[in-house]
């Protein structure tokens, strides 16, 4: 079976729902740092935000989110984009 949790929407089927690295956040102990979301600055990140290195998977896609006015990230004093923090459609 797929990893994922099921979620029932509103027409009564079911779905397998995951994140790309096939990990639910009931399957994220309550300890990782990822689950309380603390943003840190991180070496080789030369770009806007601080907390997001050169080398991360999704560098190129938030540099040209930013340049194109969809998003400020989640600080701006320290410049943070908070990659692995959940975010809701109207905060972003």
């Amino acid at each position: 079976a797929p990893r994922g949790v099921v979620n029932r929407p509103s027409d009564g089927s079911e779905r397998v729902v995951a994140n790309h690295l096939g990990v639910t956040r009931l399957q994220i102990p309550e300890n990782e740092p990822s689950r309380c979301c603390s943003p840190a600055p991180v070496a080789g990140a030369t770009g806007t935000f601080d907390d997001v290195a050169d080398t991360y998977w999704a560098f190129p896609v938030i540099e040209a989110v930013y340049a194109a006015g969809g998003t400020n990230g989640c600080s701006a004093n320290p410049p943070y984009y908070c990659p692995l923090c959940r975010t809701t459609r109207a905060a972003a």
